[in-house]
């Protein structure tokens, strides 16, 4: 070493990766050895670690720590990446991580997380990244994607690596890689929604994943873990064809024989997993600088993901904090809701989440033109918005929709949680909806209500089924993450007889008496309105009173008290004397 290695270096950093220069395998007046599983040494300096990582200052100089006074410590979970992380504490300017493979750069992902080493994870975390973002033999991803479950510091990277995967799922399933996954990192792959591969070619994977295991174990693993799995409804006839009928055997003869049998209603095109799949979600985020553009388009793009539709989208400002979403659709109309999402700044360090939502259903018939497209202006104010903004849009290009029905015999027994599931065509109005239910549930009479938050709304024509429950999806998605088909109920209000006319100016009534012990259905009642100031409540004059004792089957002179809600679900009830 010679007399002064500094060459007039004057800060730590600089004197530090000139010091570690000068002999890397050999450092001078180090006072820390480390032993690594294949028992080569790596000496150090203590204060160097200690002020590079929190994680070496408690296990060099913490009282708790065994190792704070030893002077040779082991590392068994060294993976051969050690010495490189001992070489970036020292000198991170002339470690090269891009020399590393992608294995490597995992095992220094993992030394780096262990020892908290924040720029060096930032640093790998990147490079990653662009190596899977760049990689030429897809199949690959299924490395990154087993370590990225394996690595709790992998799950920031386990959304591109997922995205990677299903988007070139095809020349993965047809891989040796996935034949040589374990089971549950397979099923994991055949579990995704999005693959770019269609049900017969998942099927075809799944078949060879389990031959690979051996042929005595084909049948059984195949429909104990991968049938479910498979979308059935997703297959066209002639890739049924191709694909299922060469490899039944895997199959129980009863459900092939039950797939065959549906062969006529099969889709007429093969396309993949994604474009079959109905309900889907494209994000654009606009930063808070790029709000205060004028005139700018900021997103333009066309989705060919759904097999029977085409949509073009484009998203622009017109002015500071106000911009339009435009959409225009080739083939069949879908219904399409809109969720604008930022943060606003309520006090130091508190942000309150913040959106608005639009909805809209394209009810007219395709062959005109201008009904294809649809159009929103959106204006947010620039003083109350504090983050960027996320534009969400959410298509559902379901051809039915399940929807939750609440008999009325369930409603007036407080058994608010017995639905029956009825599937309905997601165009339908709602007057085609109570037709479908009548002879779903073969009712001669019943009238629809539709049950959103807390009050109910007469269900009519004017309305698509669909759309409302979208509209239900797209309000409540920030605060309840909850499937689309759990939004609404729908209420059936039956009777024997012919139901009552109501206009707007009337209110439904479920009138109960209380015996001893419970409270005892008696009708229902439709009632006039009679409260100018609030039209979900009703004053109780004498001409109601008596109205209501009528109907619940007391006499004219008898004394009784009378409770209610305007509240459908909710028991409590007030005293009206």
């Amino acid at each position: 070493m010679s007399p002064d290695w500094r060459d007039g270096l004057s800060s730590l950093s600089e004197m530090a990766a000139k010091f570690f220069s000068l002999s890397p395998s050999n450092l001078a007046f180090t006072d820390v050895t480390f032993t690594m599983a294949d028992l080569t040494e790596i000496s150090a300096h203590k204060i160097i670690l200690a002020w590079a990582s929190p994680v070496f200052e408690m296990e060099l100089f913490g009282l708790a720590w065994n190792e704070s006074s030893c002077s040779n410590i082991q590392v068994l979970d060294d993976r051969g990446m050690f010495k490189h992380v001992i070489h970036y504490i020292y000198s991170p300017e002339t470690l090269n991580l891009a020399t590393f493979s992608d294995m490597e750069l995992w095992d220094m992902l993992y030394l780096s997380n262990k020892y908290l080493i924040k720029n060096l994870t930032v640093s790998v975390v990147e490079l990653l990244m662009t190596r899977i973002k760049t990689m030429s033999y897809k199949p690959f991803l299924l490395q990154h994607f087993q370590l990225a479950k394996t690595y709790s510091i992998g799950k920031d990277l386990q959304p591109l690596i997922e995205n990677r995967v299903q988007k070139y799922a095809k020349d993965i399933l047809e891989s040796e890689e996935f034949l040589l996954l374990d089971l549950e990192d397979a099923l994991d792959i055949v579990r995704f929604d999005d693959l770019r591969a269609s049900e017969g070619e998942v099927y075809e994977a799944s078949y060879n994943w389990c031959k690979h295991q051996g042929e005595d174990e084909l049948k059984n693993l195949f429909q104990e873990n991968f049938q479910n799995l498979i979308k059935w409804d997703n297959f066209s006839a002639e890739e049924f064809e191709n694909k299922v009928v060469p490899k039944q055997n895997v199959l129980k003869t009863d459900f092939f024989l039950s797939l065959e049998s549906t062969k006529c209603e099969m889709k007429e095109d093969t396309h993949s997993r994604l474009h079959m799949k109905p309900i889907k979600s494209f994000s654009q985020i606009i930063t808070k600088e790029d709000l205060k553009n004028q005139h700018t388009e900021w997103t333009k793009f066309v989705t060919e993901e759904f097999y029977n539709s085409r949509v073009y989208i484009s998203i622009k400002s017109i002015r500071a904090g106000s911009f339009t979403v435009r959409l225009r659709f080739e083939g069949k109309r879908i219904i399409s809701g809109i969720r604008i999402s930022w943060k606003k700044l309520v006090k130091h360090g508190v942000f309150q989440s913040c959106s608005i939502h639009g909805v809209n259903y394209l009810r007219y018939p395709f062959g005109e033109k201008e009904h294809k497209k649809f159009e929103q202006n959106f204006y947010l104010n620039e003083a109350e918005v504090d983050s960027d903004v996320t534009i969400t849009i959410t298509f559902d290009n379901r051809d039915f929709i399940p929807i939750n029905v609440l008999r009325q015999k369930n409603f007036t027994n407080f058994q608010y949680n017995k639905f029956s599931k009825v599937k309905i065509p997601s165009k339908s109005s709602f007057q085609e909806a109570t037709d479908l239910l009548k002879e779903e549930l073969q009712l001669l009479h019943c009238r629809v209500w539709y049950l959103k938050c807390y009050y109910p709304e007469l269900v009519n024509d004017c309305r698509i089924v669909g759309e409302q429950i979208m509209d239900e999806y797209v309000r409540d998605v920030d605060k309840q993450h909850k499937p689309i088909t759990d939004k609404g109920i729908f209420l059936l209000e039956e009777n024997d007889d012919v139901i009552t006319n109501i206009d707007e100016n009337d209110i439904l009534c479920f009138i109960f008496r209380a015996n001893a012990v419970e409270w005892v259905f008696v009708k229902t009642s439709v009632i006039p309105k009679n409260n100018e100031y609030d039209d979900r409540k009703i004053l109780f004059d004498e001409k109601l009173l008596k109205l209501l004792k009528k109907e619940a089957g007391f006499e004219e002179e008898e004394s009784i008290d009378i409770e209610y809600s305007n509240r459908p679900f909710d028991t409590s009830r007030v005293d009206m004397g």
